[in-house]
């Protein structure tokens, strides 16, 4: 989504792409390991308007691609059919694609250090009144906001 040199969610999203190649290449020095990356790419659009960069990846036969933002979900869908032989996996999503064996979705387990800091804040509270602010309106942020809840319930019921 934004440029890798932001220290941010697509900074650790391309560590992760440049360990993944690093330990490949190193387990299997036989194969030839191959990882690209796009940067800006827009999340803001829908299909039939998706950026040309999954056509160009799909076409190019990719086996593997990671859409990371949210806002990609549905044009990653939309290249599930387009291009069946390379896998579609997004990160934050919730569109289910059980027919299509080329699609999978991710998340992190973040909710559990969520919970966590819930019972943090409500220990820490002296009137019992805990406040939380999450951003967009996702199924990560809902979950992460129910798992701050929970862990406040569980240390402070009456907060």
């Amino acid at each position: 989504v934004r440029d890798t040199s932001e220290m941010g969610w697509t900074w650790r999203h391309n560590q992760g792409r440049i360990f993944m190649h690093t330990r490949l290449t190193e387990k299997y020095p036989e194969l030839e390991v191959r990882t690209h990356y796009a940067k800006n790419v827009d999340d803001t659009v829908k299909p039939p308007n998706c950026p040309s960069i999954y056509d160009k990846w799909g076409s190019a036969g990719l086996d593997i691609v990671f859409g990371t933002s949210f806002g990609h979900q549905e044009c990653l869908a939309d290249m599930v059919d387009k291009y069946p032989n390379t896998v579609w996996f997004h990160i934050s999503g919730f569109l289910q694609k059980p027919e299509a064996r080329n699609w999978g979705l991710g998340y992190a387990r973040i909710y559990q250090p969520t919970y966590l800091a819930g019972i943090v804040a409500a220990r820490g509270s002296q009137t019992g009144k805990i406040g939380a602010v999450f951003p967009r309106k996702l199924p990560e942020t809902q979950r992460q906001l129910a798992a701050f809840a929970l862990g406040v319930a569980h240390a402070n019921a009456s907060a």
